[in-house]
């Protein structure tokens, strides 16, 4: 997994069950992921963990962009998180961990 190469602690999930499930017992300070994971839109599975965890950093990427910014602008209900136009290099999103954000992103 490409976070832990770069010295992070990191949890890889397959589905949306597990992605809830090892964020309750993790805490994340930042959840990446795409805005479509099997099981539930991946937009709902950031609302799950922000509501879990507001601090949480959130970064999702999407295929179709604007499809996803809609909904994450339906269900954001004034939480802030970030979706990115896939495909992106790892480079951009260890620097978005990093809080060194590249010049690419529309906020949700």
């Amino acid at each position: 997994m490409v976070a832990i190469q770069f010295g992070f602690d990191a949890r890889a999930v397959t589905d949306a069950k597990e992605t809830v499930d090892v964020a309750a017992r993790f805490s994340p300070d930042a959840f990446v992921s795409s805005a479509s994971l099997s099981g539930m839109h991946g937009v709902r599975i950031a609302m799950v963990i922000l509501a879990m965890n507001p601090a949480c950093r959130v970064l999702q990427y999407s295929w179709n962009v604007k499809t996803a910014r809609r909904a994450a602008h339906i269900l954001a209900k004034g939480r802030h998180f970030e979706i990115w136009q896939y495909p992106l290099h790892p480079k951009e999103w260890l620097e978005w961990l990093r809080n060194e954000p590249p010049d690419r992103s529309e906020s949700a």
